[in-house]
């Protein structure tokens, strides 16, 4: 059987746009599933992270299995999603 792990990656570097891929790690190889982008503008960070949320529903992503780079957008995001998983 083949052992499959979701993964949430979240780009910020674009300041007016996240840049989302869901991959799937298995024993024999990456498989990339789907690709977002989203408009982003500062004052929307909450409701951008609601809609990330969404995605990580959907495919059934641990919160330890979201990688994104360091920018203050993409902490706020991780926080907001952190809030959302565990008050749900």
């Amino acid at each position: 059987m083949v052992e499959m792990n979701n993964y949430l990656i979240i780009n910020t570097e674009d300041p007016l746009k996240i840049h989302i891929m869901i991959i799937n790690i298995r024993e024999n190889g990456i498989l990339v599933n789907k690709v977002f982008d989203m408009e982003f503008y500062n004052n929307r960070i909450r409701e951008v992270a609601k809609d990330i949320y969404e995605i990580y529903k959907e495919h059934n992503i641990h919160l330890q299995h979201m990688i994104h780079d360091k920018t203050r957008t993409a902490w706020g995001i991780r926080n907001i999603l952190s809030d959302l998983v565990y008050d749900y």
